[in-house]
């Protein structure tokens, strides 16, 4: 497989679906968005939005650890990680604000905000690359290039990884 193949024109045949059929995810449920951009990305929006910037699907190492990174974000979707992660958020901005009395607490809101954030993120991305690895393995997709990217990506932002 190679990665001009993981989007074709038939969805029987894509990635997405290979993943969802091995894992038993509503294919239906994801709306892969596919936007032209040199940028090495792909993330998760509410409402099963999966998008993905063509810079991945070009720069991608491998067909398999492509298919762990859209395996990862539909983790995301899955388990809601979105849709908890801005719920998390407005809860903590609106608490914030009422303890703080208004504009004098923009410095504790944010404070709390990032502190609190970090620690629910790395929560929800071991989650996630848990997930995917499980995904890959039940579309008898190799999880080891995946594995490798994510190691790659450890070391490459070691910053990312670190504890509050």
């Amino acid at each position: 497989m190679c990665s001009s193949d993981l989007f074709p024109s038939h969805d029987n045949d894509s990635i997405i679906n290979r993943i969802c059929e091995g894992s038993e995810i509503e294919r239906k449920n994801i709306q892969v968005h596919l936007i032209k951009s040199a940028d090495v990305n792909a993330f998760a929006l509410p409402a099963g939005h999966l998008v993905v910037l063509s810079g991945l699907i070009k720069d991608a190492e491998s067909p398999e650890a492509l298919a762990g990174v859209l395996a990862h974000e539909i983790a995301h979707i899955e388990r809601k990680h979105v849709s908890k992660k801005l719920v998390k958020e407005l809860g903590i901005t609106a608490l914030a604000g009422m303890a703080s009395g208004g504009a004098g607490g923009e410095v504790i809101k944010q404070a709390v905000k990032t502190l609190s954030s970090s620690a629910f993120d790395r929560k929800m991305e071991k989650e996630a690359d848990l997930k995917a690895v499980d995904y890959m393995v039940n579309a008898e997709i190799d999880p080891l290039p995946f594995a490798a990217l994510m190691d790659q990506f450890a070391e490459d932002q070691p910053e990312l990884l670190s504890v509050v």
